[in-house]
């Protein structure tokens, strides 16, 4: 995703490691061209999918614009964190508006409003007075726990009331184990990081490819999402 391009390079002449910044940089882009897979799946369903599916899909368009500008982030003169929050921030709202109506329980409306509130408010504070120009793993250490407790919940909810008997062919399925996946892996990845990069002068490389990696496998299986809703079109989330 974002971070995908702005990390690798940011922080790659800190130190010396194994892998070099070519294959690490090589690694960033291609996670971020799998990006691509479940993009034009989607647009070619476009008029036939739940508005669900078009929230991801929105999300997937942002993922690639930011991807974007943090390809050209110095010579646009922004700030690899600012793009890198931009993101988390559309990601935070888009997921949590998917997952709200995936639960499709309206009792759930008011805390979700209150945890966006905060982890906004939150977002907002450490970019501008905690981690600042650092890493700002705070934020999505957080949003890393919220997202792997509702997507555990959401397999609670699939198990209780099951609208198939052949679960693999619902849309969702995928994407909440696209999203378990990708947080649940990236999560001792984001505790560790302020600590690698600012203690011990890690160059981070090859833990933001293991992040790119899991970005691809994320990529993958919401591609498989879109396209289950391609073979069965009358099926929701």
């Amino acid at each position: 995703m974002v971070t995908n391009l702005i990390h690798a390079r940011h922080f790659a002449n800190l130190s010396s490691y194994e892998m070099s910044l070519e294959t690490a940089y090589f690694i960033a882009k291609l996670s971020t061209a799998t990006t691509l897979i479940p993009f034009f799946l989607g647009l070619v369903r476009f008029r036939s999918m739940t508005k669900e599916l078009k929230l991801l899909l929105i999300l997937l368009g942002v993922s690639i614009t930011c991807d974007m500008a943090a390809l050209y982030h110095s010579e646009l003169k922004i700030g690899p964190n600012y793009v890198g929050d931009a993101y988390r921030l559309a990601e935070f709202i888009l997921l949590l508006i998917l997952y709200y109506k995936a639960f499709n329980n309206p009792k759930l409306f008011k805390g979700f409003v209150v945890v966006a509130f905060f982890y906004v408010l939150f977002l907002v504070a450490n970019v501008l007075f905690i981690q600042q120009e650092k890493i700002n793993s705070y934020t999505n250490i957080i949003l890393a726990c919220f997202f792997i407790v509702l997507a555990v919940l959401f397999f609670y909810k699939l198990m209780k009331d099951l609208p198939t008997l052949v679960v693999y062919q619902l849309p969702m399925f995928w994407i909440n184990v696209g999203v378990l996946v990708y947080f649940a892996g990236n999560l001792f990845l984001w505790i560790v990081s302020h600590y690698l990069v600012t203690v011990l002068n890690d160059d981070f490389k090859i833990y933001w490819s293991f992040h790119n990696f899991l970005g691809m496998i994320k990529n993958i299986l919401f591609a498989a999402g879109f396209y289950v809703s391609t073979k069965s079109p009358m099926k929701s989330l």
